[in-house]
């Protein structure tokens, strides 16, 4: 079955617009309601519905590498960021100031610790999703086998 060009056309452009509110959220973050758990939630939306338009292997490749390994890369620097500074206890927030002439940069540790949460949560629901699609795929798949 091939998908229709305006269902491709409409994914493509909820796709990037999906992707720039995520990591509008995951920045808005520490101050506003936001961070990296909302952003992570709505990025794992576009691979969704990039997976039920599609199938498993357009959400796969949407993704580049295996959900898994963004789970272990979120929780290592989820780790990295709670022993950023380590004279001091564990997940207390640095701050780093950073000049850039007309204005001044402030980048911290719970920015860094967000991003982490943000990359766990996009890891374990693409997960989910993309392991239920390959069942259902899987199951229609013999069912047809069957019927023949």
């Amino acid at each position: 079955m091939n998908p229709s060009p305006i269902l491709q056309i409409t994914l493509r452009w909820l796709i990037v617009h999906l992707g720039i509110v995520s990591i509008f959220l995951l920045l808005r973050g520490h101050d506003e309601p936001g961070g990296g758990f909302s952003g992570g939630l709505l990025a794992a939306c576009a691979i969704i519905i990039i997976t039920i338009a599609n199938g498993a292997d357009a959400g796969r490749k949407l993704l580049h590498f295996h959900p898994l390994s963004y789970i272990a890369v979120g929780l290592l620097i989820a780790v990295f960021s709670g022993i950023f500074h380590l004279n001091i206890s564990f997940l207390t927030a640095v701050w780093v100031s950073i000049p850039l002439g007309f204005t001044t940069l402030k980048i911290g540790s719970p920015l860094l610790f967000d991003f982490a949460v943000y990359i766990v949560v996009l890891g374990v629901i693409s997960s989910f999703v993309l392991e239920i699609e390959s069942v259902v795929n899987y199951e229609k798949m013999k069912q047809e086998k069957d019927d023949l």
